[in-house]
């Protein structure tokens, strides 16, 4: 694959891995998640819209509701997905992986999701459904517990 637009020129590329944004989490560590009562279709976009709303705030690039994402030495990369899901397209941005306080990795019944603690408490999750994948890309990541070991 060529290298990617968004990487800078001693910057090295870990791993990529196509995610979508995760419905459903708390998104700061003070708030209590809440149920909906509303059709699986407009709870959907109410998720997404809280998910892009907090994790703006908490400097974390919108790329849409299907990302790809990357690791590099430096950097939490993101970007648009092409056509092909797994591909990345046009750079969104990137978090310095010294902003990501905690990465942590647990199952859902469908999914497996990525769960990153950014500063001021924000909580940004995305969402694979290939999490052996997963979990091989967060351990590039410093920060990441893998409390599975324990």
């Amino acid at each position: 694959m060529d290298r990617p637009e968004g990487l800078h020129d001693d910057e090295t590329l870990i791993d990529l891995i196509g995610v979508r944004f995760s419905a459903g989490i708390q998104s700061s560590i003070d708030e209590t998640p809440v149920n909906s009562m509303y059709r699986p279709s407009i709870t959907q976009r109410h998720s997404y819209a809280r998910w892009v709303r907090n994790a703006g705030r908490a400097g974390f690039p919108i790329a849409g509701p299907e990302m790809v994402i990357g690791v590099s030495n430096e950097r939490l990369l993101v970007w648009r997905t092409a056509l092909i899901r797994a591909r990345p397209r046009r750079f969104a941005g990137a978090v310095a992986l010294t902003s990501i306080h905690s990465a942590g990795v647990h199952r859902r019944v469908f999914a497996t999701v990525l769960t990153l603690l950014l500063e001021g408490g924000t909580i940004v999750g995305v969402e694979t459904l290939h999490g052996k994948h997963l979990r091989a890309f967060a351990s590039a990541i410093p920060s990441f517990n893998d409390f599975k070991s324990l």
